[in-house]
Formats: structure tokens, C-alpha cells, sequence
């Protein structure tokens, strides 16, 4: 399988449709890596980028040391901010051989890159990078309205209704 020319597998989506080995392969092949690795932007459809992610489910960690493989693996965190859930899975895989992720010079990089130090932590907000798409999905604050009575009670500061009478302030003089 490995003889197909890439022009093909691109153009009737094959690639998703290849063995899990043959697709490593061109994982780590560095020509073929960056047009893959661009295949994992979000102006590719959800379900063509979900199958490239399957194919890497279960070899995160060798291609996070891989030198061509290392891009590949730092793309699938913008691919899967609309996926649930793979940005875990591929977390977890990272975090249970963190020894061979963090020894390797591309695992260094990647381990840096997805802030797995924040997963590893377990930090409530480690999938939502800063000026990430995620904050978008959340609810709006909701506005308060103020009720009858505070709302009367700032008038009557301003006006006379509410006012302390005094000796000084008295309308009837004696």
C-alpha cells in the first residue's frame, strides 16, 4: 500500500480508508507528514479529520518522538477543539509513558505545547487554551434586574421622598 501517490489518496479520501500502519507511515514520513498535518486544520470536514485521529489513537506516544510525527501530534490540538474528547485520549496517552515523552527532544516540545503539566496536575482548565474556541461555547453572564423596591430606593436618594428630616431641613418653622 505504500506505493499509492499521495495526490490519489487525498483526492477521493482513501487516506482515512488505509490500515492504521500504512497511514503511521505517512504519519512519519516527512514530505507526506505536512500535508497531512495540514489535512488536521479546521477547513477540513469533522468526520475526514476523526478518522486521521483514530489512525493516531494508540501511537500518540511514538509519534510525539518522532521528528515528522511531532507536528502532527501538536495540530491535533487545534483539530480536536471541536472533537469531544480526543484531546483527552491523547492526553492520557502522553501522561502514562510521560518518562519516554519527556526524555525525547520532540517529545520535550509536544509535552510543552499541549501544557500537559496542567493535565498531569489535573487543573479544571486545561483543555481551554488562552483565546480558545471553547469560551464561546460557555453561557453568558446572566443579568440581574434590579427589583421594585432597590430601584425606589436609588430614586429616593436623589429626590426628596426618602429624606431625613431634620431640625434645620423642617418645612413648619416654630
Amino acid at each position: 500500500m505504500k506505493g499509492i501517490p499521495l495526490n490519489q489518496l487525498l483526492s477521493n479520501n482513501s487516506l482515512s480508508e488505509l490500515e492504521t500502519d500504512d497511514v503511521l507511515f505517512y504519519l512519519t514520513h516527512p514530505q507526506t507528514s505536512h500535508v497531512i498535518e495540514q489535512m488536521l486544520s479546521s477547513q477540513y470536514p469533522v468526520p475526514l479529520r476523526r478518522k486521521i485521529i483514530n489512525h493516531i489513537l494508540g501511537s500518540t506516544v511514538k509519534l510525539a518522538i518522532d521528528p515528522a510525527g511531532s507536528h502532527i501530534i501538536d495540530a491535533c490540538w487545534a483539530a480536536t477543539q471541536d472533537i469531544r474528547h480526543y484531546r483527552q485520549k491523547m492526553a492520557k496517552e502522553m501522561a502514562q509513558e510521560e518518562d519516554t515523552v519527556r526524555t525525547s527532544y520532540f517529545g520535550k516540545q509536544v509535552w510543552r505545547n499541549w501544557n500537559m503539566d496542567g493535565f498531569v496536575g489535573d487543573r479544571f482548565d486545561w483543555g481551554r487554551g488562552e483565546g480558545d474556541q471553547q469560551e464561546k461555547k460557555f453561557a453568558k453572564m446572566p443579568v440581574v434586574k434590579k427589583k421594585p423596591w432597590q430601584r425606589f430606593a436609588e430614586k429616593g436618594l436623589e429626590g426628596t421622598r426618602n429624606r431625613v428630616v431634620t431640625q434645620g431641613d423642617s418645612a413648619v418653622k416654630s
